[in-house]
């Protein structure tokens, strides 16, 4: 029995991505670009996010938390991109080259389970 695969993928998956990726200011526009081209707004506000990020469906806004650092508000937007429903029309040439590297970077990765014991 595999426990939590899906989550765990996810995570493995994101982050070997970010390793091949910069964490710099740069890299970090392109991202918010490709979410608000996506038709969500990125806006940075204080708060006690768990997970960094706020998700506000009916507004069709993302809130990130402001005193991540550059490399966590990476993360965040990163994930974001993978499970928001981005309207992929809209994106501009570069935002959907990003939007299709982070397709192929998750589907490289093998499939991993964890809890199996072998015999």
């Amino acid at each position: 029995m595999a426990y939590g695969s899906s989550l765990t993928r996810n995570f493995i998956c994101f982050f070997t991505f970010e390793l091949m990726t910069k964490h710099n200011k740069g890299y970090l526009s392109k991202l918010e670009d490709l979410v608000s081209e996506g038709g969500f707004m990125v806006r940075y506000e204080r708060g006690n996010f768990k997970s960094g990020y706020c998700i506000l469906k009916d507004t069709k806004m993302v809130l990130v938390n402001n005193f991540l650092p550059v490399e966590g508000r990476i993360s965040c937007l990163l994930e974001l991109a993978d499970i928001l429903p981005l309207d992929l029309e809209k994106l501009s040439e570069k935002s959907k080259k990003i939007w299709i590297e982070l397709k192929n970077a998750k589907t490289e990765l093998p499939e991993i389970e964890f809890g199996k014991q072998e015999k």
